[in-house]
């Protein structure tokens, strides 16, 4: 049978792809890595990895091995909850968080998390919603942040908070005269998105109403960003206008405020932010330690019940 630590071996090969990079996550090295790898290899009969491949991918029958070593590793694990008092909040807790949320989210929670839990280690890693999917579906990560919901019934979502929209205009922009905007105002001239395969992108388009495509009327640069903190610098230097979450708006000076950011009517456009995990995740202590973290940070504009008076965007 092979070991606990073969099996995270092989599978640290599976996720960085490389036997050199596996090994340096695994604090040991390479030679000891692929010596162990080639045990177990030997044992069950078939190898596991194609070697030859650049990067480094399981042979079709390793790929099905390493899905039951992932759920071998993930079922031990369930072990650990047991050791120490019930309402211990220890361990580590890999965590996932989308890059519209991230900036703004993670400076307000981290300290009261770190310091009311200092038995806790969370490992943050930033992604776009696609890949925190498949990085929980595949257990490399355990919970995520981000916008719901996403339709993944393996997946629980415990919704964390309600966040409105702002437009941020260019000071000289026709839209900068109105205090109070609404859907129709915005017929996509002037505006500046972040790329795709970002879930705030799609709520964008949703509520602009943009044609088929999710593209804005093309001006005589076309530019889309990867970051709001980027469309926001566009926007102060130049005639357009984006979309911004309520919490990125917090970051801001109030002459920036009075200048650049404008409200919608309603209903207002939102999202529901969530905490996203996997129905058997063993990790719930850990999980609700960081939800009331987060609920306790926020500040006091931003519901934890969703209003009567907003629209909820689709992240996907």
């Amino acid at each position: 049978m092979p070991s606990l630590t073969q099996l995270e071996y092989v599978l640290a090969v599976e996720k960085h792809r490389h036997f050199g990079k596996a090994a340096r996550a695994c604090h040991i090295s390479q030679p000891t890595l692929s010596a162990q790898i080639q045990k177990l290899e030997e044992e069950v009969g078939f190898v596991l990895f194609d070697r030859l491949k650049k990067p480094v991918i399981p042979t079709d029958k390793g790929q099905r091995y390493l899905d039951v070593a992932r759920t071998v590793i993930r079922e031990y694990g369930k072990l650990e909850q047991f050791k120490g008092s019930d309402k211990e909040v220890a361990g580590e807790l890999r965590l996932g968080i989308i890059p519209t949320i991230a900036p703004y989210l993670l400076p307000l929670f981290l300290s009261d998390f770190t310091q009311r839990h200092p038995k806790a280690k969370l490992i943050v890693e930033e992604l776009k919603t696609e890949s925190i999917l498949s990085a929980l579906e595949d257990d490399r990560l355990d919970a995520a942040i981000l916008s719901t919901p996403v339709g993944k019934t393996s997946l629980k979502e415990r919704p964390l908070y309600y966040e409105p929209f702002y437009l941020y205009v260019g000071e000289n922009h026709p839209l900068a005269a109105k205090n109070t905007l609404k859907a129709s105002d915005l017929d996509g001239t002037d505006l500046w998105m972040l790329q795709d395969g970002n879930c705030f992108r799609n709520q964008v388009v949703q509520f602009c109403s943009l044609p088929s495509g999710g593209r804005a009327k093309p001006g005589r640069v076309s530019f889309e960003a990867g970051s709001l903190e980027t469309l926001r610098h566009l926007v102060k230097s130049s005639h357009g206008y984006t979309l911004l979450p309520a919490l990125a708006t917090d970051f801001l000076s109030e002459g920036d405020k009075k200048k650049h950011v404008r409200n919608f009517h309603a209903p207002v456009p939102a999202r529901e932010v969530s905490l996203m995990y996997r129905r058997d995740q063993w990790r719930a202590a850990l999980i609700d330690a960081v939800a009331e973290s987060v609920e306790r940070s926020l500040p006091d504009h931003i519901a934890v019940n969703k209003p009567k008076n907003y629209l909820l965007l689709e992240a996907c």
